[in-house]
């Protein structure tokens, strides 16, 4: 055997060995991984709380970005034809922005205002009633069921087994669940406190991001072609275009939809003389956001506390709202949202409730265009490959006639040009 064999057996060991000893480590940080799970989303929860002033600030120049686009485009066409007529102003550029930032938050700052001004005396007054109405509701009930109870024994004796619950509950259980309750309101206040601090931050944090724009675009993708080659880099920009893409559709979309639902919602609830109507509008308003599951979330509480003051105005209440939702699943959400999506109902669901056992209701809201995205992202990356394999992109030409020819005569089915394009299309 040659020096050269040699050598080249000692490389192809060396690789082999390194493989497998980076396929044991990888398996032993996973187990890790997995059995200190607990502690992995306790560390995750601790920085995402150091660094929510950053995201409010993040999530809130996202949102407003469009705003300021707008506020920009005038502004620049006002400042053209400003200039036209012999009007110089230094620094336009930088007017421009500082302008359409001011007019943005403020923008911002007035919807808070208004929503704020229209809902809470509403909600103020239907949570109030609420509270005057329940006490004789709840001896309405009681008073049912004494009666129920003089006919039916077996009826008598459950209530009695749930009296003698509550008062050994009374005896044993309440100063402890007085205390938790205390303590979880004191949190609650802090918790409010908390949560309006880091809007005021993350509105700072929004100017700048606003203001200074594209210098942070400029900067981000120059670290990019430090990291990576153009092609790539190329790829990345085109993935965070369809993210943005995606995920502005879907936010701005549902925003818009859970608007015109609860609205609607109170409409229809005022029309009809259901109790409540602000309280149970922005009940179902704000868990419309959530597809599929947001509806029957926010009506099953509202059809309760309606059942409590009139079973048959809780009837009108349910047959309202699925109506409401069949014209919002078949009119309302389609002619918003459209196909910006692109992802079928099956993953849809599959992506609520994903999301939703990780993250709780935030993996409810974002699950859905976060699954999209890496759906695009598998679905072009699998069409990439297709494509250099010069097979078909199209699911519908990989039957078991074709696929047979394929695996055993290897024989390649090309689709016409327009096939190939539409199915792009459709994946992305």
């Amino acid at each position: 055997m040659t020096d050269e064999k040699k050598k080249e057996l000692k490389r192809l060991y060396f690789y082999k060995g390194l493989t497998i000893f980076l396929v044991v480590v990888a398996c032993l940080l996973f187990y890790f991984l997995i059995e200190k799970i607990p502690y992995v989303f306790n560390g995750i929860k601790k920085i995402v709380a150091v660094f929510q002033p950053v995201i409010f600030g993040l999530i809130i120049a996202y949102v407003l970005n469009p705003v300021y686009s707008f506020f920009t485009n005038k502004l620049t066409l006002l400042f053209h034809k400003q200039a036209k007529k012999g009007k110089k102003i230094k620094k336009t550029s930088s007017v421009i922005r500082a302008i359409s930032v001011f007019l943005s938050v403020l923008f911002f700052l007035c919807i808070i205002f208004l929503l704020t001004y229209l809902i809470v005396p509403q909600f103020i007054t239907s949570v109030s009633n609420m509270i005057t109405v329940l006490p004789g509701q709840i001896d309405a009930w009681s008073n049912r069921l004494t009666h129920l109870m003089k006919n039916h024994k077996w009826l008598e004796q459950i209530v009695e087994r749930v009296i003698q619950y509550e008062k050994n509950w009374l005896k044993n259980d309440l100063s402890g669940f007085i205390n938790r309750m205390a303590s979880q309101f004191a949190s609650g206040i802090w918790n409010v406190i908390t949560f309006l601090k880091n809007i005021a931050f993350g509105l700072v944090f929004t100017v700048y991001l606003l203001f200074h724009k594209e210098r942070f675009i400029r900067l981000s993708r120059k670290a990019l072609y430090v990291v990576f080659s153009p092609k790539s880099v190329s790829r990345i920009l085109d993935f965070g275009r369809k993210t943005n893409e995606i995920f502005s559709a879907f936010i701005s979309g549902r925003l818009v939809d859970a608007a015109i639902i609860g609205l609607i919602c109170f409409l229809g609830c005022t029309i009809l003389r259901i109790p409540y109507p602000m309280l149970i509008a922005i009940i179902v308003g704000t868990t419309n956001v959530i597809p599929i599951f947001g509806p029957y979330l926010g009506g099953v509480p509202s059809g309760l506390l309606i059942f409590l003051t009139s079973p048959i105005k809780c009837l009108y209440f349910v047959i309202f709202i699925i109506l409401l939702q069949m014209l919002d699943g078949n009119v309302i959400a389609p002619k918003i949202l459209g196909s910006s999506i692109g992802i079928e109902s099956f993953w849809v669901v599959f992506s609520i409730v994903v999301g939703g056992g990780l993250f709780g209701f935030v993996g409810m809201l974002i699950g859905v265009p976060t699954f999209a995205v890496i759906y695009y992202l598998i679905c072009t990356n699998a069409n990439r490959h297709l494509k250099r394999k010069k097979l078909p992109v199209d699911a519908m030409f990989y039957d078991d006639e074709v696929v047979r020819k394929i695996t055993k005569e290897g024989v390649v089915i090309l689709p016409e040009e327009g096939v190939n394009q539409h199915e792009d299309e459709k994946t992305s």
